[in-house]
């Protein structure tokens, strides 16, 4: 007997495994239009109460390109978003915390208004457009690669002799690409090749945002790979424009939403359609107010104001971690037993005493800073 009775396939499989499973099988859960919105309306209603104004950010210069800059989390390492061990059990899960709910939420809402470091380019105009044709060059080389797959069928079609209207039209069509580069001759190409000419127009996904009237000019968001990214014209020391950029990852945002999710009560199958694009807009929407705090900063930088491009990281001069225990140390204060519960768990775990000692230091300086102002 071969040995290949014994491996288990199509041929040798003694059932159908959705007949046999169907009772068991998860299934795609039809979500009604209005329900989607009625959810997503909840999210944002979510996200609006948790928001916080930018806090003034420092800047430095920096070797490094845009995007976020990799430094410890201390709450987070508490807390278990960061593992200091891969056998350690986190206390609870960086989306949804039975132990600690009301120190995640403070923690995601001080987060959220006291982003991780980052770094931001400032360009002029000109270093700009070239910085940004580097970004294109993997989106047009897809482009480049769709043509020539289409360019190889109108050949094949050509030899098999079905050159009727449409591979004329196609044909055509590619002459002209040929002649004057990425032009409108793409736009008849099908919409796997219009679809990769919009990519390598944006450097990705375009990202919609809602501004206030006349600002739309000047903010431009966009999804290149992992990363949400946004960019914004400001008004120079010399008066020409001024570009900044940064960047952060899409995921991060992904995991705010989910926690937005879990505040509101909503079935999280209600809103998977629409959590990409959610989260795209949500950290895109950060990005714009975390550049708006930083531009006088980065402005008044000497390269900026000497006309040349400059790359710095830019840090919260607060520390999330430090305000949500704050937070939470006033509502012990004020009697809450949630929050006397929380803090007593809390002071219980390895890290811990750091973290403390700098939220009750923060404690006597915002103390004796009233104590002046009376005087």
């Amino acid at each position: 007997m071969s040995d290949d009775t014994n491996i288990l396939g199509p041929s040798t499989d003694h059932y159908d495994a959705e007949d046999c499973f169907d009772d068991v099988a998860p299934r795609a859960k039809e979500v009604p239009r209005a329900a989607q919105v009625a959810a997503a309306r909840e999210i944002v209603k979510q996200a609006q109460a948790s928001r916080l104004p930018a806090p003034f950010l420092r800047v430095e210069p920096s070797t490094g390109d845009v995007g976020e800059v990799d430094v410890d989390d201390v709450l987070g390492e508490i807390l278990g978003d960061i593992a200091e061990e891969n056998d350690k059990p986190a206390p609870f899960a960086p989306i949804d915390s039975p132990s600690f709910p009301l120190t995640q939420k403070l923690h995601r809402k001080f987060k959220a208004a006291m982003p991780t470091p980052k770094v931001m380019r400032v360009d002029t105009e000109e270093s700009y457009a070239k910085y940004m044709d580097g970004k294109r060059k993997p989106y047009i080389a897809v482009l480049e690669e769709r043509l020539a797959q289409l360019e190889e069928n109108v050949a094949e079609h050509e030899a098999d002799n079905h050159s009727g209207g449409r591979v004329a039209r196609a044909e055509a069509a590619l002459t002209q690409h040929a002649s004057d580069g990425h032009g409108a001759a793409v736009d008849v190409l099908g919409a796997e090749v219009e679809h990769a000419k919009r990519r390598a127009e944006v450097c990705g996904d375009e990202i919609p945002l809602s501004l206030p009237p006349g600002t739309e000019k000047n903010v431009r968001a966009w999804q290149d790979g992992s990363l949400i990214c946004c960019s914004m014209r400001l008004p120079g020391p010399d008066g020409k424009v001024r570009i900044a950029t940064t960047s952060t990852p899409a995921e991060r945002h992904v995991e705010e939403v989910m926690g937005y999710v879990v505040d509101a009560n909503i079935d999280p199958m209600e809103v998977m359609g629409t959590l990409p694009l959610m989260a795209q807009i949500l950290g895109a929407g950060a990005l714009v107010t975390q550049i708006a705090a930083a531009a006088p900063e980065l402005l008044a930088q000497p390269e900026v104001k000497a006309g040349k491009p400059f790359v710095g990281k830019v840090t919260p001069v607060s520390d999330p971690a430090v305000a949500a225990v704050m937070a939470l140390l006033q509502m012990c204060r004020a009697g809450d037993k949630r929050a006397l519960k929380e803090v007593k768990k809390l002071r219980a775990m390895k890290g811990s005493e750091k973290l403390f000692a700098s939220a009750e230091k923060g404690f006597e300086q915002a103390e004796a800073g009233r104590m002046k102002e009376r005087a």
